[in-house]
């Protein structure tokens, strides 16, 4: 009776051996199975979200007459041709944002007499730049963000504009002074902030 028991332990164990062994087919689990599946989306897979600010082209003009008799006139257009791209992978899902450059026309004039009429790109600016012994590195990605006529800095002998330049998507800015003299000169000088 002893021997029989054992045999049916012996049995029993088996043919849990055999069902273990023919149960394992090399197949991968679910788990395995979709996390295999997602690796291979995310491979084959490449959507773009693109976008530009401004999303349309964009003009403004701003025409003052300052209390010295000087009519400056400064028209911002968004440059069709030349911005900074952004590049950010999230979720599998590349996003391009692309933050469009500006231009810059500052027309001078008094008594009814245009002296001054230039065309302010970010090439330009990065000229006058260095021309007035500022190096910065990066430049081709800073983006200009704010402009505003200096009323308490303009007088007979200049016209300033307050420019503001910054790194989209950043904290890193730079700003200066534009000057504009009645005799075609312009300097720039830096402004802390």
């Amino acid at each position: 009776m002893f021997k029989k028991d054992r045999t049916t332990n012996i049995l029993f164990l088996c043919s849990i051996l055999v069902v273990v062994v023919i149960s394992c087919d090399g197949r991968i689990s679910p788990r395995e199975a979709l996390k295999e599946s997602i690796e291979t989306f995310n491979e084959e897979v490449d959507i773009e979200v693109i976008q530009y600010v401004p999303e349309g082209l964009f003009e403004s003009t701003v025409d003052t007459v300052l209390s010295t008799g000087y009519r400056v006139k400064v028209k911002t257009s968004t440059d069709a041709f030349d911005d900074v791209l952004v590049t950010r992978i999230k979720d599998s899902i590349n996003y391009q944002t692309h933050y469009r450059k500006f231009v810059l026309d500052i027309e001078l004039e008094k008594n009814a007499k245009v002296f001054f009429s230039k065309k302010f790109t970010r090439d330009l600016i990065n000229k006058q730049l260095l021309e007035s012994g500022v190096i910065l590195n990066d430049f081709d990605n800073y983006v200009l963000y704010a402009h505003q006529l200096s009323y308490e800095d303009s007088n007979e002998q200049q016209i300033v504009l307050n420019l503001v330049y910054k790194i989209p998507e950043s904290e890193e800015t730079y700003a200066f002074h534009l000057i504009l003299q009645p005799n075609g000169q312009i300097q720039l000088k830096p402004i802390s902030l």
